[in-house]
């Protein structure tokens, strides 16, 4: 049914020296790909993704994002 999720990126080890690896972005959609919600958290690697849906079958997208510009000191 309809509720809210609550969606989190970390790593396993997030001590581990290759856990910094990833600036990742999460973006819940339906199956054909309206985008219903994101996140893209600036200034940390791991985002966090609330929100409420409605019933049915959602998909979960991982994404590896940067941030700033590389010629600025950004990845």
């Amino acid at each position: 049914g309809a509720g809210t999720v609550d969606l989190s990126l970390a790593p396993v080890e997030p001590d581990s020296p290759e856990a910094g690896n990833l600036d990742g972005a999460l973006v819940l959609a339906t199956p054909s790909g309206a985008v219903v919600a994101s996140a893209d958290a600036r200034g940390t690697l791991y985002p966090r993704l609330r929100a409420t849906v409605a019933a049915g079958v959602h998909v979960l997208r991982v994404r590896s994002v940067g941030e700033g510009s590389p010629g600025a000191g950004g990845y």
